[in-house]
């Protein structure tokens, strides 16, 4: 999970832990989620805007090192062109921060479960 804002942080950290995941890592920036990229994830949960290097470039290089990885962008960002963007850089899922964003979360990641179990 990679997101600057510390309350969103602690938020989906602990929905992962309510939701049974317990391997995952924390960054509040996308250049240390780059560093620990040689642990090539399954999924990352990504932050649309950060400070540094923003959620698209972060996507872009994330694709290049491991374009089998289940990106799931999720952003308080209201402009339709950045959830085009994100799809079009290989987003799995976009979802928007708000009242309904967990509940989209869990479905997500059960699609994504079900599919990686699926293909074993």
């Amino acid at each position: 999970m990679v997101d600057d804002n510390s309350f969103c942080l602690a938020l989906y950290e602990q929905f992962l832990i309510n939701n049974g995941f317990e391997d995952f890592l924390l960054f509040d920036n996308g250049m240390d989620c780059l560093q620990q990229f040689h642990l090539l994830p399954d999924i990352v949960l990504l932050d649309h805007d950060m400070s540094g290097i923003n959620g698209i470039e972060l996507l872009k290089e994330i694709k290049a090192i491991h374009d089998d990885v289940y990106v799931i962008m999720i952003s308080g960002q209201k402009n339709p062109e950045a959830r085009i963007n994100a799809l079009r850089h290989g987003v799995y899922a976009f979802i928007a921060k708000d009242e309904q964003d967990l509940r989209a979360l869990e479905q997500t990641l059960m699609l994504i479960v079900e599919k990686k179990l699926t293909n074993r």
